[in-house]
């Protein structure tokens, strides 16, 4: 497990899986990472997961500061709508909590850290329940394009 700390992306797993995101323009590539499949969730799978929880709660009222390139990441895909994403990542952040996690399992024979881990695991899961969630930057305001305002819209 090469690890450094507790934190979301303090693995190189986390590491790894933001800088493949890379031009992603979908939400696509944080739904796979959301579901490893069923069964046992190996260590790599259940630190994906919880980057790409934290990944969403940066678009969030409640958004952590994150390394630069989460941060740029998030700056330049606001349009992305993750917000049908919230359920999902809570319930694979209590997969990664749960008996049949390899992470779960390393993290608990940690003695000095374990619980600093799941309580930052169990506080993210909180924060993504609690956010509250503005509509992406994109659909906020369609685009006009050369286009005039329907004439019902100028009595709105």
């Amino acid at each position: 497990m090469g690890t450094w700390g507790t934190g979301a992306f303090d693995n190189d797993a986390a590491t790894d899986w933001i800088l493949d995101l890379g031009d992603a323009v979908s939400v696509g590539l944080i739904a796979e990472a959301l579901d490893p499949g069923p069964g046992y969730v190996d260590a790599p799978a259940g630190e994906v997961i919880v980057a790409a929880a934290a990944l969403i709660l940066a678009y969030s009222s409640l958004a952590d500061a994150e390394p630069t390139d989460v941060s740029r990441w998030v700056a330049e895909h606001r349009e992305l709508d993750v917000r049908p994403l919230v359920t999902g990542a809570v319930a694979a952040l209590d997969r990664v909590l749960g008996a049949q996690s390899e992470l779960a399992d390393l993290w608990s024979e940690s003695e000095d850290e374990a619980d600093q881990w799941r309580s930052e695991v169990d506080r993210l899961q909180h924060s993504l329940l609690s956010a509250s969630w503005d509509a992406p930057a994109a659909a906020a305001e369609p685009a006009r394009a050369g286009k005039s305002r329907p004439w019902w819209k100028f009595w709105a």
